[in-house]
């Protein structure tokens, strides 16, 4: 969530309160869908006999074999880092037939809801841990890469942030199915607002149809929180409306605040989110298509009330049950006779790291007062040369994502994303994509 500086997102309780489980649970219908194992044929294949192979098998694999020839083929199939992917994956067979029967759930209940919009094939494959698209809809089709559900403790994403390896199990699979699922039936409602109160409408349903297409999770499953979580939502909801009000937030259309409360982050606790609690025969789709007209109306009633921006009137009574801790990280630097890093090494008790060792650190502080950035950079003298190529390719794509989560801007954030796989491949560290529209131009100074 994925959807993915540092946010405080806040929970409003009720939105899952429709119909219940078991009314949901029946509205199923079953799929017409075959599942295409790509991530098996391949492997499978002779790398010397791929390009063929895929050939042959066309008419099961079209989206891989129209796409890149057979030199390009040998190439995947001859990668290291796929290759030791799909041992790794090999060892989770029972648990990835487990989560595409649960996407097949998912499946059976957009049938019956959305006959028209539901997938026909699903494909898995194996992605060099493109962490962008875990599973991605186009058209009639759902493309599944299983090697971004290894397991949040998988050593294949060492160095990644903890926070957004959070969903990276295979238990999350058919709830990534169910919101992509929602968000493309949701495009074609009329345009949201800027204002946050639209933004948090937009998420509300999201995650109202992603629970409506996953009736057997419980509501703080969809919502990936943990019970905990959920519980501190419920005992604090009055006191968060309340301080929203106090702000004047829900009306204003200041991208800090959707930033701060939307998007995922190191720190988040909580995803923002609506009430919808109607009942009745008609679908849930018809329900939320004329939402539009009874937010303006509230928005109005709330404006009156509360002119914007946000009245200076105390609040009585606001009292927020805190989860706020302090979090302590610690780096341990040993250097030799001429002040030259030997050793690192660094502790996060509330992650779970004792003692983990490391060869290199970039530590970025950013001064507000003086409007400039501390750069504590170390590296141990034993650290090969590759090593350091590659620990600053993976802090750049980082960067990329930190700029796209803290600023929405993904256009800039895909400039940077280019930059660094310009520099990959001059360092030689992935493979130089042929013809490739969205590479740099190497002639660019």
């Amino acid at each position: 969530m994925t959807r993915y500086g540092v946010l405080f997102d806040f929970l409003i309780i009720g939105l899952f309160a429709a119909c219940s489980n078991e009314q949901r649970s029946s509205q199923w219908r079953e799929p017409e869908h075959r599942v295409h194992r790509f991530d098996h044929f391949l492997f499978a294949c002779d790398a010397s006999q791929v390009g063929q192979d895929l050939k042959d098998s066309a008419a099961s694999y079209f989206p891989f074999s129209e796409n890149g020839d057979s030199a390009f083929w040998f190439r995947q199939r001859s990668d290291s880092l796929l290759n030791a992917l799909h041992r790794d994956l090999i060892t989770k067979e029972e648990a990835i037939r487990s989560a595409l029967q649960s996407c097949r759930k998912v499946l059976g209940h957009s049938a019956f809801h959305f006959p028209k919009q539901t997938p026909t094939r699903t494909f898995t494959y194996i992605s060099p841990l493109d962490f962008d698209y875990p599973l991605f809809l186009s058209d009639s089709l759902v493309f599944i890469a299983l090697d971004q559900y290894l397991g949040p403790s998988s050593s294949f994403y060492a160095g990644q942030p903890s926070y957004l390896m959070r969903g990276r199990s295979m238990e999350f699979m058919a709830l990534d199915l169910a919101e992509a699922l929602a968000q493309r039936s949701l495009s074609t409602l009329p345009s949201q607002g800027s204002d946050l109160l639209s933004a948090m409408l937009y998420e509300g349903k999201v995650l109202y149809l992603t629970h409506l297409l996953s009736p057997e999770r419980e509501p703080h499953e969809v919502l990936r929180y943990t019970k905990e979580e959920w519980a501190f939502c419920a005992a604090n909801e009055a006191s968060i409306w309340a301080y929203l009000i106090e702000q004047g937030a829900l009306f204003s259309s200041d991208a800090d605040w959707k930033r701060r409360l939307l998007l995922p982050a190191p720190f988040s606790k909580f995803r923002l989110t609506h009430r919808y609690t109607d009942t009745g025969p008609d679908r849930p789709m018809d329900r939320l298509a004329d939402r539009r007209k009874a937010h303006a109306a509230r928005r109005s009633r709330c404006e009156r009330s509360h002119p914007l921006p946000g009245r200076k009137r105390p609040i009585e009574n606001l009292e927020v049950q805190t989860m706020s801790k302090s979090s302590e990280i610690r780096i341990q630097v040993e250097l030799d006779d001429n002040h030259v890093p030997e050793q690192i090494s660094w502790d996060a008790p509330d992650g779970g790291v004792e003692g983990e060792s490391a060869d290199a650190l970039f530590l970025s502080v950013w001064n507000k007062s003086n409007q400039d950035t501390l750069r504590i950079d170390l590296w141990t003298k034993e650290l090969p040369l590759d090593d350091m190529k590659k620990f600053i390719h993976q802090s750049i794509l980082s960067m990329a994502d930190t700029m796209e989560r803290a600023t929405s801007q993904e256009k800039l954030a895909m400039e940077m994303r280019k930059f660094a796989r310009y520099l990959g491949e001059e360092m030689e560290l992935i493979e130089r994509r042929e013809n490739d529209p969205q590479a740099p131009d190497s002639n660019d100074g």
